[in-house]
């Protein structure tokens, strides 16, 4: 039994509203992330493999270092991959920003319009739906996450809609295949699956304690418990089997990624306190509905907003669990009646949902095929990585130097800028990137803390002469204050070093006395 009347949000609206919310989400993300969105060195190493993947299939080892060429290391977001690279191929950088733009306008748009439909005020509508846009900004970068955001909306979506009572629990059979699909492109999965079973784990609780629930006998709670079985078993439908869910737990459980990596670390260490207005306007709604309402819907956004105060890489996910359970809650809420009293109306009458003109779904192809276009003319770019986020200007030396010493050549990097160099300086081996999950805590460990004798080490290992830093990193520290190792060029924002073959063995600058 439904916990409320049957809604039907079927029939429609004039499609101006949405149509407009679209452009205008649309032209921001846009022109924002030109740049913006490229500032990840992820977005080079997903290219990358996907590269990889079409030209020798999927790998299962590393190929891009010389610390660990040949070890064991799967593409564990091979598909999502796969269609960057085809992407890159077709369009460039711009490619991919007119896709993952034009995705995430529309998921927002699609938000947007639920917002409207469970009885919210356009205007107001259209300011939840920018906080939830500003929530996920900190993680918006051209790489899988962004599917995950787009099928995470979907399975939430589904539970609100059971619960809503506009669905019935067969539905949720629909999951199955989008949890298949979502393996293989993002580990986020994980999520959308532990967030199906909490609510199937609410809604059998409260039919076994005679409230009202979705669940209304036996055969409820077998089809629940089927679908989340089957959803699982699904994750096992993949190129590597149990070994993509290996790659994830391990990169869930590592304190060292936890503990190192900014976008796994929690609120205050990153002090991203941009998600703070949505976090705290959905617990105000969510403490505001009582007792009788605090439902599925309304409870797991909070077990999400807790989630992302821990690693605020989950903010993209609250937020979009938030929006789906303020459309359902917002109208009917105390907040909402408190303002009202107060002169300010945010709900009203529950209205058909703004449906998306058609020419605003074609619009995203039309300007995909221009950008492709452009790219196969050479025309300029006008999407990608920005020249002083990165340091392009060395690209050439590093190359003439990489090729004078021979194929293969080793280049010693900071790790936020090993994915640049293998993208950018094709033939040369790395000495590391962000796949956090090929070099283990261990070495992970060393490699954050930076120690001198670390990085003597691996160069006098794999006889390294060639090593491009960040100006002011642990590594540029090293290369500076060793004699074997000397700058022969730089920008703002890197140094490019180079050893030569007389310096002789590599070793740790000596301790300074105070």
């Amino acid at each position: 039994m439904a916990t409320e009347p049957r809604r039907a949000w079927t029939t429609r609206l004039q499609a101006a509203p949405s149509a407009a919310f679209f452009a205008a989400t649309w032209a921001l993300l846009a022109i924002a992330g030109a740049s913006r969105m490229f500032q990840d060195p992820g977005t080079f190493w997903h290219v990358l493999t996907g590269e990889r993947i079409l030209t020798h299939g999927l790998p299962r080892e590393d190929w891009l270092t010389f610390t660990f060429q040949g070890k064991p290391w799967i593409a564990h977001q091979w598909l999502a991959e796969s269609a960057m690279a085809l992407l890159h191929r077709l369009g460039g950088f711009d490619a991919l920003l007119v896709v993952a733009s034009a995705a995430l306008a529309l998921l927002f748009t699609w938000l947007f319009a639920r917002l409207v439909a469970g009885g919210v005020q356009i205007r107001w509508a259209v300011l939840i739906s920018s906080l939830g846009i500003l929530t996920s900004a900190g993680s918006i970068h051209v790489r899988p996450l962004l599917v995950s955001m787009v099928f995470f909306g979907w399975t939430f979506a589904a539970i609100a809609d059971v619960e809503a009572g506009r669905a019935g629990l067969r539905r949720l059979w629909w999951l199955v295949p989008l949890f298949v699909l979502w393996t293989s492109c993002h580990g986020a999965v994980l999520g959308g699956l532990a967030t199906l079973g909490l609510a199937a784990a609410l809604w059998i609780s409260t039919w076994a304690l005679g409230h009202e629930s979705p669940v209304t006998g036996p055969a409820d709670a077998l089809t629940l418990c089927g679908v989340l079985a089957a959803g699982m078993a699904g994750t096992l439908l993949n190129p590597y089997g149990v070994e993509m869910i290996r790659t994830w737990l391990a990169i869930v459980r590592s304190p060292v990624i936890a503990g190192y990596i900014l976008e796994h670390a929690s609120l205050w260490r990153t002090g991203s306190w941009y998600v703070v207005p949505l976090a705290a306007g959905y617990a105000a709604v969510a403490a505001s509905c009582g007792r009788a309402r605090w439902t599925a819907t309304c409870l797991l956004p909070l077990v999400w907003l807790v989630l992302m105060l821990q690693r605020i890489r989950h903010a993209p996910l609250f937020a979009i669990a938030a929006l789906i359970a303020l459309a359902e809650l917002l109208s009917r809420s105390g907040a909402a009646a408190w303002l009202a009293r107060h002169g300010i109306g945010i709900g009203g009458a529950r209205r058909p949902a703004p449906v998306l003109a058609r020419a605003a779904w074609l619009a995203p192809v039309a300007v995909l095929a221009l950008a492709a276009l452009n790219h196969h003319e050479g025309g300029p770019p006008l999407a990608g990585p920005q020249r002083a986020r990165w340091p392009y200007a060395l690209v050439p030396q590093l190359d003439a130097a990489a090729r004078d010493l021979g194929p293969r050549v080793p280049v010693l990097t900071d790790m936020v800028l090993g994915a640049f160099v293998a993208y950018n300086v094709p033939g040369v081996r790395i000495f590391g990137d962000d796949r956090c999950e090929l070099y283990g805590d261990s070495f992970l460990r060393e490699w954050y803390e930076g120690d001198p004798a670390f990085y003597a080490r691996q160069v006098a290992e794999h006889d390294v002469r060639l090593a491009l830093s960040e100006r002011g990193s642990r590594l540029d520290a090293y290369l500076r204050g060793s004699g074997s190792w000397r700058e022969v060029a730089s920008t703002p924002r890197a140094s490019l070093f180079v050893r030569p073959a007389f310096a002789g063995p590599a070793r740790a600058p000596r301790a300074q006395l105070p």
